[in-house]
């Protein structure tokens, strides 16, 4: 993602994980304490299924990957 893309709130049906590979991923989500925690090359985070929540990529843009569960 570009340097300040956000991704609006939205929820997915099975959980996944988020890895991020280069620059900073701004999560946004309610069930996070503060309301949003930023991650950097080699942090992770774990979103439940059904779970709300957006991001932002940092001021150097923000690459990583996502892998969905088979179970929620």
């Amino acid at each position: 993602a570009e340097p300040g893309v956000e991704v609006r709130p939205h929820k997915h049906d099975k959980g996944f994980f988020r890895v991020v590979h280069q620059g900073e991923l701004i999560m946004h989500c309610d069930q996070l304490e503060g309301g949003k925690i930023s991650l950097f090359p080699g942090d992770w985070i774990y979103v439940p299924a059904g779970v709300v929540y957006g991001y932002k990529a940092g001021r150097n843009g923000y690459y990583g990957g996502m892998c969905h569960c088979t179970d929620n």
